[in-house]
C-alpha cells in the first residue's frame, strides 16, 4: 500500500476518498493509519462516513484513530455516531466518543435517544455508561423500551435513578406493556416501585391472555380491584379458558364474593364451568 501511495499516477482521494471510508469500515487499521498521514486524504467526505461507518460497525482501534485526527467531526447528523454504537452494544466506542468535546449523548430525533437504543435493545452495560455522564438524562421512554422487551437488569438500574419519572405517560404504560407481553420478573420489579401506578385495565389484560403469576402479583396490590366491573376479569379469563387463572382469582374473596354468574353463562369450557359453579354454589351456602 506505501509504494501505491507514492505512485505518482494514483490519486488516493478519488472517488470521495473511497480509499479510507472502506478502510475504516472494514478494520483495516494499517491503512487507516497511512491514509491519514497523506495531506490529499479527506476523511471527512461523504459526510465522515468513515468514523459513522466504524461507530456503527464496532471498530474500536478504527474509531480512536480518526477522533485523534482534528478533521474528524464525531457529532456528525445529530450524533449519529454514538446513537448507533449504543444500539449495537459497541461499549468501548460509545466510551470514547463520550470522552470527545464535540460529542453529545443527548442528541438524537428525541432527547436521549443513545440512551433509548441502548435499553431497547439489551445492553446494559451501555445504559449504565450512559447513565454514568451527567448529560445522560433517564426519560420515561428508556423505561417503557426496557418493559417491552422484558429486560429485567435495565428496568431496575432506571428505575434506581431518582432523576427517572415512572409517572410520566410512558412511564405509566411501561407495566402495561410488560404485563401484555407475561414478563412476570419486570411487573414485579415496577409494581414495588411505589412510583408507579397501576392502570385500570392490567388485571383485565393479564386474565385476557391467562398469565396466572402476573395475575397472582397484581391481586396482592391493594391498588387493584379484581372484582371491578362485575368480576370483567374473571369473565374474560373464563371465555377464554384459562384455566389456571381463572382458579387463581377465585382464590381471592373479593372475586369470589363478586358475580360469577356471567362467567358461567359466557363460558363452554367445563373444567372452567365446574370451578365456577362450586365458587357459585358457596355464595348460595353463605346466604342460606
Amino acid at each position: 500500500m506505501e509504494a501505491v501511495l507514492k505512485s505518482p499516477g494514483f490519486d488516493v482521494a478519488c472517488q470521495g476518498n473511497r480509499a479510507i471510508r472502506w478502510a475504516a469500515r472494514t478494520n483495516n487499521c494499517r491503512i487507516v493509519q497511512l491514509l491519514l498521514k497523506d495531506a490529499r486524504v479527506d476523511p471527512t467526505d461523504h459526510e465522515n462516513y468513515a468514523i459513522r461507518s466504524a461507530s456503527f460497525f464496532g471498530r474500536v482501534r478504527v474509531v480512536n484513530l480518526l477522533l485523534d485526527d482534528s478533521r474528524v467531526d464525531p457529532s456528525v447528523e445529530n450524533n449519529v455516531c454514538i446513537r448507533e454504537a449504543a444500539a449495537n452494544g459497541h461499549i468501548n466506542i460509545v466510551k470514547s466518543l463520550l470522552d470527545h468535546p464535540k460529542v453529545d449523548p443527548t442528541d438524537g430525533i428525541q432527547d436521549n435517544q443513545s440512551l433509548c437504543l441502548a435499553a431497547d435493545n439489551g445492553h446494559s452495560r451501555i445504559v449504565e455508561v450512559l447513565l454514568d455522564d451527567p448529560r445522560v438524562s433517564p426519560i420515561p421512554l428508556s423505561l417503557f423500551l426496557a418493559c417491552k422487551r422484558g429486560l429485567v437488569s435495565i428496568v431496575k438500574r432506571l428505575l434506581a435513578d431518582p432523576r427517572l419519572d415512572p409517572t410520566n405517560i410512558d412511564g405509566t404504560y411501561s407495566l402495561d406493556v410488560a404485563v401484555g407481553h407475561g414478563f412476570v420478573g419486570v411487573v414485579e420489579v415496577l409494581l414495588n416501585d411505589g412510583r408507579v401506578i397501576p392502570s385500570g385495565t392490567v388485571l383485565l389484560n393479564a386474565a385476557l391472555k391467562g398469565y396466572s403469576k402476573i395475575l397472582v402479583l397484581l391481586l396482592a396490590d391493594d391498588r387493584i380491584d379484581p372484582a371491578h366491573g362485575d368480576n370483567h376479569a374473571l369473565e374474560l379469563a373464563s371465555h377464554k379458558g384459562h384455566i389456571e387463572a381463572v382458579a387463581t382469582l377465585l382464590a381471592d374473596p373479593r372475586v369470589a364474593s363478586g358475580d360469577i354468574r356471567s362467567s358461567i353463562c359466557a363460558n363452554s369450557h367445563a373444567e372452567i364451568v365446574g370451578l365456577l359453579f362450586k365458587a357459585f354454589n358457596k355464595q348460595t351456602d353463605a346466604v342460606c
